[in-house]
């Protein structure tokens, strides 16, 4: 059951990023329990954003939960200039809040930086990896669990049909990243991050 609950989000956490001007958001439908989970999200990034010094409001424009087509998690609407409109959230994302742990952010996090960085920071898709030839990624997520053992990681939020959770160890490296302050390009500025051992 677990693996197929992963494999409908790594369908899922995709966007519907369209040409300008061509869509509009939809009417809010959220549920008051969908509101408290999306704007405790919001209010995280935006502490994120605050704390690093980025200037960006992400209140000024709506955040609507809509019954949106199946393979997409989100989008962000905007106008011909390129400034957004809002960012409109599918109902499904809300089904797997209870999936966040002490060591990953449930997929509401993930999507609402993926279109924050679309509708604020100008961003495209990025399907990036970082990884090392001939080994895996042991990372140190947090002290007393296991290593979680990966061949490659996501270089940035902005990646299309991305995994749908995020470690909390890495998210200050993902915050970053968005707002153009940071790019991991080597081991050492993984382990800036988090504890890495390579595993043969």
């Amino acid at each position: 059951m677990e693996l197929k609950i992963f494999i409908l989000f790594m369908l899922i956490v995709s966007c519907g990023k369209k040409e300008l001007n061509s869509i509009v958001i939809p009417a809010d439908e959220a549920t008051d329990a969908e509101k408290e989970i999306l704007f405790k999200a919001l209010d995280r990034i935006q502490d994120e954003f605050d704390g690093i010094g980025v200037s960006v409001n992400l209140r000024s424009i709506p955040y609507h939960v809509a019954t949106l087509d199946s393979s997409l998690a989100g989008y962000c609407a905007y106008r011909a200039d390129g400034s957004p409109i809002g960012i409109a959230i599918n109902h499904s994302v809300f089904n797997y809040w209870g999936s966040e742990t002490e060591l990953h952010y449930g997929p509401i996090y993930k999507v609402l930086l993926h279109e924050i960085g679309h509708c604020f920071f100008g961003r495209d898709h990025d399907q990036e990896m970082f990884s090392v030839p001939g080994h895996e990624l042991g990372l140190q997520l947090l002290a007393g669990h296991p290593e979680e053992i990966r061949s490659e990681l996501e270089l940035s939020a902005m990646k299309d049909y991305a995994e749908p959770f995020t470690a909390k160890a890495l998210w200050p490296y993902y915050i970053k990243e968005i707002a153009g302050q940071d790019r991991i390009t080597s081991l050492a500025d993984l382990r800036r991050y988090v504890e890495v051992t390579l595993v043969p």
